[in-house]
């Protein structure tokens, strides 16, 4: 449950933190917009995975002959695509980006954040 708490804080701390940057088109309007916006996102992620197993099952030679790199990068389109979806659309009030172009910028960058943020709490769970 920690780790979840700090990787969905930690996201969310990144999400508010990316309209400090200039250009980046993304607008957050309080850390609570960013925490339902990361949340969403995540459940709309979580609603995806099974789909990704079926693209598995329907595509194995391509997941075969690119030893696997096919369904990461569906994966990874669909993450963008999600997010958006979500910024784009004006789904939830206090975000949204202005074009689509900014939010696959702030997607990337955002899992670049989740990234991180695996790695570290995976690190701090092996230490003890």
């Amino acid at each position: 449950m920690r780790a979840f708490l700090v990787r969905w804080v930690g996201n969310a701390a990144a999400l508010t933190l990316l309209p400090l940057w200039e250009g980046s088109g993304v607008h957050v309007e309080s850390f609570w917009a960013a925490l339902l916006a990361i949340l969403l996102w995540g459940l709309l992620n979580a609603l995806v995975k099974p789909f990704l197993g079926l693209f598995k099952m329907l595509t194995c030679l391509v997941h075969a002959l690119t030893l696997g790199l096919s369904t990461l990068l569906v994966a990874f389109a669909l993450n963008i695509a999600l997010f958006v979806a979500l910024g784009y659309g004006k789904v939830l009030p206090g975000f949204w980006v202005d074009t689509p172009w900014d939010g696959v910028r702030a997607a990337l960058i955002l899992s670049l954040v989740g990234f991180l943020l695996n790695h570290l709490v995976r690190e701090g769970a092996e230490r003890r």
